[in-house]
C-alpha cells in the first residue's frame, strides 16, 4: 500500500478541522466533549487529527455537531464529507450557484504549506486588488447578491491567509490573457493592482510570475500541499480545478503529475512580476 492510501483524503481532514473549530467556537475542551459525549477523548483527537484507518462515524458527527450547537446546513456537510470520506478526490456543489459558498477550499487554503497556482484567465483571488475585484465583478451577469458574496470570500480569503503566522510557500504564474484583461481596465484599475502585485512579490514565500511563451497548459488549477492535522508528515499534493458548478478536488497521484508538470514548465519559464512591470 501506498503512502498516498494510508493518508487521510481531503473529505475526512476537513471533518476533523471542521470538528475542531466548531469546539473551539463553543468554547469546550477535548475533554469537556468527551464528558458531554461520553465518547473518550483519544477519540475525539483522533477524529480532530484525522489519525487511524477509519474516519468518523456519523453518529458520532452528529452527536459532536449537536453539543457544539453547529447550525443543520453544516452539520449535514459534515454528515455529507463523513459519509464519504473513504473515497480519494471529491467535488464540491455550489448551492443554487453560489460560487462564493466554498466551505472545502477554505478549509484546505487555510492548511496549506505550498500553494502553487496557475491563471491564464485572471489574477488569482489571493492577489487579487479591492479596485480590480470590483472591476470584474461589474462585468458579470450575476445577481447583486451573488456578487456581494464573492467579493467577501475574496477579501476573506485574503484576510486569512496573509493574517497566518506562518505563510506557506506560494507561487504563482499568471497568463498573458489575465494582463490582456488588465490592460483594458480603467486606468487606476490597472495601476493599482499592478502596484499591489509587486508589493506582494516582496513578501517572503511569495513568487508571482508572468507566462509570455505558449506551452502546454491544463487552464487554470491549483496544487495545494498540507500537513496532516496532527502535522506528522506531509499529504499528497491536492489539485483544485474550479467550475461554473461546483469544484473539483483530485487525490490521485498519477492524475497530479498531469497537473505538476505543466504547471512547472509554465512557472520555470516565466518572467518574474519585477521583471515584467
Amino acid at each position: 500500500m501506498t503512502q498516498s492510501q494510508t493518508q487521510p483524503t481531503i473529505a475526512r481532514r476537513a471533518v476533523g478541522r471542521a470538528l475542531r473549530r466548531h469546539r473551539e467556537a463553543a468554547r469546550m475542551s477535548i475533554a469537556d466533549a468527551a464528558a458531554e459525549t461520553g465518547l473518550g477523548r483519544d477519540t475525539i483527537s483522533r477524529l480532530e487529527e484525522a489519525r487511524g484507518k477509519r474516519g468518523a462515524k456519523l453518529p458520532i458527527v452528529r452527536d459532536l455537531c449537536r453539543i457544539y450547537e453547529v447550525d443543520p446546513i453544516e452539520t449535514s456537510r459534515l454528515v455529507g464529507l463523513a459519509l464519504d470520506s473513504g473515497k480519494r478526490g471529491w467535488w464540491e456543489r455550489y448551492p443554487d450557484g453560489n460560487i462564493h459558498l466554498q466551505p472545502l477550499y477554505l478549509e484546505t487554503e487555510q492548511t496549506a504549506t505550498d500553494l502553487r497556482t496557475l491563471d491564464l484567465e485572471f489574477i488569482p483571488g489571493l492577489l487579487q486588488s479591492p479596485a480590480y475585484i470590483d472591476e470584474i465583478m461589474a462585468a458579470s451577469r450575476m445577481s447583486a447578491e451573488a456578487i456581494e458574496g464573492v467579493r467577501n470570500l475574496r477579501i476573506h480569503r485574503q484576510v486569512l491567509m496573509f493574517e497566518r503566522p506562518s505563510l506557506p510557500e506560494m507561487r504563482f504564474a499568471i497568463g498573458m490573457g489575465a494582463i490582456g484583461y488588465l490592460d483594458a481596465m480603467p486606468a487606476n484599475v490597472k495601476a493599482e493592482q499592478l502596484a499591489h502585485l509587486n508589493s506582494m512579490a516582496k513578501r517572503p514565500g511569495i513568487n508571482i510570475r508572468i507566462i509570455r511563451q505558449v506551452g502546454p497548459t491544463l487552464g487554470s488549477f491549483t496544487l495545494l500541499t498540507s500537513r496532516t492535522n496532527s502535522g506528522d508528515h506531509e499529504t499528497e499534493t491536492v489539485v483544485y480545478v474550479d467550475g461554473l458548478d461546483g469544484c473539483r478536488y483530485i487525490e490521485d497521484p498519477a492524475v497530479i503529475r498531469l497537473y505538476k508538470e505543466p504547471f512547472k514548465l509554465a512557472f520555470d519559464s516565466a518572467t518574474p512580476i519585477e521583471e515584467y512591470t
